[in-house]
């Protein structure tokens, strides 16, 4: 906190680096995580494999339900997003 006006500005430009340090470690995290994923175990891999399954289902579900919803268009909105 500063206690001056001549501080001020320091602390703002400490207070920015530090946010920018924080951005630069967050982001060397996220690619370490992405270049090192963790090892499943056998059941991970199982719960894995469900819930691509499953999210699999989802999207074809949702294809389904879009193609007969467009088939059956009538109003004006309906027919913009249809013709996407």
């Amino acid at each position: 906190m500063t206690t001056t006006a001549e501080e001020k500005p320091f602390a703002e430009e400490a207070l920015a680096l530090a946010d920018k340090e924080m951005d630069l470690a967050f982001a060397a995290a996220v690619l370490d995580a992405q270049e090192h994923p963790p090892v499943l175990s056998a059941e991970a891999r199982t719960i894995q494999a469900r819930l691509q399954k499953a999210e699999d289902a989802l999207d074809s579900s949702k294809t389904r339900v879009d193609a007969l919803t467009c088939r059956g268009g009538k109003s004006e909105r309906l027919e913009e997003r249809c013709s996407r």
